[in-house]
Parts: structure tokens; C-alpha cells; sequence
């Protein structure tokens, strides 16, 4: 079975989504929300309204997406942040953290050299960060990429306004 590219999703722009995708070779969805098709990646920053609504979002999405909390500087995530990505934990594939990385900072096209550094033979130092969360993440996400798809039925999806279905109902959408 071969796998599908993965799509990669952000709960608001801003958040590394262009980045996240790039550093995987995956389609890069923008920013997404709870009627937008499933993505396999959900990045948010490691602030606790993103990760409110990365939990939100992560919730609706089948299959649940793995979550991605981009540091937003090089401080330690406050414990509320902490708090909610345990919390989500459970919940989804996987819950990873993507390093501050300050040489970003500096360059012209900080995407195209995340790119092509991260793969590259010699990359540099800067990069070796974002080369070893890359490995964590592909791992994270192939599971979802070489999932068998229905051809005739897609996965049903949750929004906030769907009501509780009959027990027996809810057996045959899940069986």
C-alpha cells in the first residue's frame, strides 16, 4: 500500500503551518477550521487559546489529526499550555513539540531553506533540531497516510451543531 502525501492544517495563521508542511513534503492547507476537510497534521502555537482551539479542532477531524505546538519563542511553554497538551494527549495520535529555531529569524525564505536544509547531506547546525522532530513527526503521521480510505463512504464527521445519534446508529457509523 502506498501512502498518500499528508496535509498539514493551522488553527490560525501565523502558526508555522507553511513551515510544519514544508519540513514533511506535505500539501499545506492554511488555516483550517471545523468544515474544512480533514487534515493528518494540526499546528498551533504553544499559547492556550491555540491549543483550545487545536483541541477543538482535533475533536472534529476524523481521523484526529496528530498535533503539532510550534514554540512561539525560546522560553519554556507556560504550565497552562503544558496542562492542555496533556490533556489532548489521549486524544489523538500524537502530540508533538516543534523547537523555537532562531536562525528562521534571520533568513530571507525561511520555508524553502527549511525545505531543502533538513535533507540536505551536510545540513547545518541550525537545522539538526527540526531534522530530528522531522523523524518523530513522519512517524507520527504514516499511519494515517497509508490508512485504507473507503471509496464509498467517507468517515463522518462531528461539528458543534451535530446532535447525539441513537446507540445503534452510532454502531454503524463506526463499524
Amino acid at each position: 500500500m502506498s501512502a498518500r502525501q499528508p496535509v498539514v492544517g493551522g488553527v490560525a495563521g501565523g502558526v508555522g503551518t507553511s513551515l510544519i508542511a514544508a519540513l514533511i513534503g506535505a500539501q499545506d492547507a492554511g488555516v483550517v477550521d471545523d468544515q474544512s476537510p480533514p487534515v493528518d497534521v494540526l499546528v498551533c502555537r504553544s499559547v492556550s487559546s491555540d491549543l483550545a482551539a487545536a483541541t477543538r479542532l482535533a475533536a472534529v477531524f476524523m481521523p484526529h489529526p496528530v498535533v503539532v505546538i510550534n514554540a512561539d519563542c525560546s522560553d519554556k511553554p507556560p504550565p497552562q499550555v503544558r496542562d492542555r497538551a496533556r490533556m489532548m494527549q489521549p486524544n489523538v495520535p500524537a502530540v508533538l513539540w516543534f523547537p523555537w529555531v532562531k536562525a528562521l529569524r534571520a533568513l530571507a525564505t525561511p520555508i524553502e531553506a527549511m525545505r531543502h536544509e533538513v535533507v540536505a547531506e551536510a545540513p547545518p547546525e541550525w537545522v539538526m533540531p527540526a531534522r530530528r522532530h522531522r523523524e518523530a513527526l513522519l512517524a507520527a503521521v504514516l499511519p494515517l497516510v497509508t490508512a485504507p480510505q473507503p471509496v464509498d463512504d467517507p468517515a463522518p464527521r462531528a461539528t458543534a451543531s451535530t446532535t447525539e445519534a441513537p446507540v445503534g446508529e452510532r454502531l454503524r457509523r463506526i463499524s
